[in-house]
């Protein structure tokens, strides 16, 4: 029983994250790369707080937008990204 309600509790996570990144990539502040990317995913944050950071790179794996000091770095090699871009 304990096994189900956890399984329950990880699926809504997933949905949430799933409805979280699609309102990031549908966002014109994101679709843009503009200025204010990074104010539109702070305040997503705030009201996700089980999140430590929320970063948004461009198909080439380079960062351009998010909550923490992340510009400028490249995801292109991590497992993660590489999995994003296949499915």
């Amino acid at each position: 029983r304990d096994a189900q309600f956890a399984a329950g509790e990880i699926e809504q996570i997933i949905d949430s994250m799933k409805v979280l990144v699609q309102t990031v990539t549908y966002s014109d502040a994101v679709r843009r790369e503009s200025t204010n990317c990074d104010a539109f995913v702070s305040a997503i944050k705030r009201d996700t707080p089980h999140l430590s950071t929320i970063a948004v790179a461009a198909a080439d794996g380079q960062t351009f937008c998010a909550t923490a000091p992340t510009h400028n770095s490249n995801v292109l090699d991590r497992s993660y990204f590489k999995d994003a871009l296949s499915s």
